[in-house]
């Protein structure tokens, strides 16, 4: 074997360990996915000027976050005074780093089969610190309050798990997982489900809602089984909402308005559109929604709270940041994604392909209905754990299945055996 080949196996051995890292720190330590995603672009920008034959990316999703970089970056350069709210537009370009990290180095289904293990343990961990959570409200003999895992909030905490969901209880056999691996992805995603309903966040709870429509709707395209899956998951929900107070007394302020989270996000929702009235071409610059919405001008002499730094609707930030033109190049971007992965399910490579896309199908639809309500895209672990996962499924989509042998296993599958 060359000396030029065992040095690329080398470097690729290396790259594979920085993605499984960053898939199993993305939830947890946002300093440690930093260095792996630093170290990661250095990889990739050494591999483009020496092996660009060896990176593999879909040029219109290139070309679609070159034009959304460009309109954020150009929309920063308009608003007054210049340049305000840079430092957060190149931050936002940096959580989407994963994606491309994912799409360029995910080259197998071994490799996919190890990301999702390390993404599997980093949600176990989560579901273990919220589990002893729940132990201390138990021993307490109080109500169950809200898990919060090992995040700062509980909404925080659902959107990792309304992110997980989906590759914990379909991707394990897909990406060929050994039987004990595959069951171990089966439990935690059970726990995962349980500790989202506890962790009382609303949006994540409409979010999950979507999906579970979603899985039905696409049952009726391609496979029934999908409403064996929405019916269970869905029928678990009602059981526990039905008998659990503390659930049943939050899911009863989803339809009052009177209740002060609602009515607030009312009142965030239309201040965001007034400011977009005022600034419609290029906003006010990235993350200047806090010190617009709480001066006189915007702030309703109806509202009880303050100083909220987004309006709890990414949409409206985005068209109120950004303006119509930054708004435009968030959609054409979010929608080449969503296409892509639709494309790969509708007419896939293969069944572990179209298992890929349909994953990645079910987290953006979940994440952006969340994000109806809410604006957990610009929490940094979870806009960078966000794009791993669409990276990652969307990667995995346009592999082709393993070669499948006599007794009915893939190669992968016999790897990890006869590991």
């Amino acid at each position: 074997m060359s000396r030029t080949w065992k040095t690329m196996m080398t470097r690729e051995r290396f790259l594979q360990g920085v993605l499984v890292l960053m898939a199993l720190t993305s939830q947890i330590s946002a300093a440690a996915t930093s260095i792996l995603i630093t170290i990661g672009l250095l990889c990739a920008i050494y591999d483009f000027a020496h092996h660009r034959e060896r990176l593999r990316l879909d040029y219109h999703i290139g070309e679609i976050f070159l034009v959304y970089a460009l309109a954020l970056l150009i929309g920063q350069l308009m608003v007054f005074p210049i340049g305000q709210g840079g430092r957060e537009a190149f931050g936002t370009l940096f959580d989407m780093m994963p994606f491309f990290l994912m799409m360029l180095y995910v080259k197998s289904w071994k490799m996919a089969g190890a990301v999702l293990a390390a993404f599997g343990c980093s949600v176990f961990l989560h579901d273990i610190a919220s589990f002893f959570q729940m132990y201390h409200y138990l021993c307490a003999r109080v109500p169950i309050g809200r898990l919060y895992g090992l995040t700062k909030h509980p909404s925080f905490l659902g959107t990792f798990l309304l992110l997980s969901l989906p590759l914990l209880a379909f991707l394990p056999r897909a990406a060929g997982l050994a039987r004990r691996k595959r069951w171990m992805m089966y439990v935690i995603a059970a726990s995962s489900f349980l500790v989202l309903l506890f962790s009382q966040s609303r949006g994540s709870w409409m979010g999950l809602a979507g999906v579970m429509l979603l899985l039905v709707v696409l049952g009726f395209r391609q496979k029934k089984a999908y409403w064996k899956v929405a019916g269970v998951f869905i029928a678990l929900f009602l059981v526990l909402l039905l008998s659990v107070p503390s659930l049943q007394r939050r899911a009863e302020t989803l339809a009052d308005p009177n209740f002060v989270s609602n009515s607030e996000r009312i009142l965030m929702w239309k201040g965001a559109v007034e400011i977009w009235k005022d600034h419609p071409v290029f906003g006010i610059g990235v993350g200047n929604y806090k010190s617009y919405y709480n001066s006189p001008q915007y702030l309703s002499p109806m509202a009880k709270e303050t100083l909220h730094p987004h309006p709890h609707n990414y949409f409206l930030k985005i068209l109120c940041e950004q303006g119509t033109w930054g708004f435009v190049a968030f959609l054409l971007m979010h929608g080449m994604v969503a296409w892509q992965l639709y494309r790969c399910w509708r007419n896939p490579q293969g069944k572990q392909g179209q298992t890929a896309a349909l994953c990645g199908l079910l987290a953006f639809a979940g994440f952006h209905l969340e994000g109806m309500t809410d604006c957990t895209l610009q929490i940094l672990n979870i806009a960078r754990s966000y794009w791993l996962v669409l990276g990652f499924c969307l990667a995995a989509s346009q592999l082709k299945d393993d070669a499948t042998g006599a007794d009915g296993k893939t190669e992968h599958e016999k790897s990890f055996d006869e590991g």
